[in-house]
């Protein structure tokens, strides 16, 4: 937004400038405290993301673990006959 200003304006012209800036620097600060909060709330989310991978690895990895005791004990030992620790399935 641009500006006339000159020596011979009225006062009341300018006083409805400085409003007007006023009110975008208010609308500016406003602004900058919701980004401040999303980038927070983005950074709890990728904490949380993270930690919820972790956890499902953890469980796959639990699943594979017991599905290789249990096609070790009923099958003699064939791995075709896995799902999740198939050897293709790298």
């Amino acid at each position: 937004m641009n500006f006339s200003i000159d020596e011979d304006q009225a006062q009341q012209q300018m006083y409805q400038y400085k409003d007007k800036i006023e009110a975008f620097q208010a609308y500016l600060n406003k602004s900058f405290i919701q980004l401040e909060k999303q980038v927070e709330a983005f950074r709890k989310f990728s904490i949380n993301y993270e930690t919820s991978h972790q956890h499902y690895k953890k469980i796959y990895l639990n699943m594979m673990a017991f599905e290789d005791m249990a096609i070790d004990a009923y099958s003699d030992g064939d791995r075709t006959k896995r799902v999740l620790s198939h050897p293709v399935a790298q």
